[in-house]
């Protein structure tokens, strides 16, 4: 049998990282909600996110220390039963001199008027939350 390689590509191995460091899900976000992300100033600069979901009021979601400023905006039931909900998006926008990523993960509330920033966080992917 030949030895063969097979090359995972980049967005999936973009999703794995912040999927075992953040505890993202991979959801396809809708083109609408993509064009309203792109249309924010301070983030379209770093083209598509690598990584788009809307948080939920779980243990996996909210259990950890990355998503808890969402809780300075809104209540844990508030979030859970749906009266506000939140979007998250996560950029890579560049890398250290050691070549760890630098990224940007901006959450965003949806409301009638579209996505509204309410927090943003810069990190590298060798950060522990």
């Amino acid at each position: 049998m030949e030895n063969t390689r097979t090359e995972v590509p980049q967005r999936w191995r973009d999703y794995l990282a912040l999927h075992i460091t953040v505890g993202a899900r991979q959801e396809v976000p809708s083109e609408a909600l993509l064009y309203l992300i792109n249309q924010d100033g301070r983030t379209s600069r770093y083209g598509q996110p690598v990584y788009v979901m809307q948080v939920r009021a779980t243990e996996g979601d909210m259990g950890g220390e990355f998503r808890a400023g969402l809780l300075n905006h809104a209540t844990f039931e508030e979030i859970q039963d749906g009266r506000r909900k939140f979007v998250e998006c996560t950029w890579v926008k560049g890398y250290t001199p050691d070549s760890i990523r630098v990224l940007l993960t901006g959450w965003y509330e949806v409301n009638n008027a579209g996505l509204c920033p309410v927090d943003s966080l810069e990190w590298t992917e060798d950060t522990e939350f």
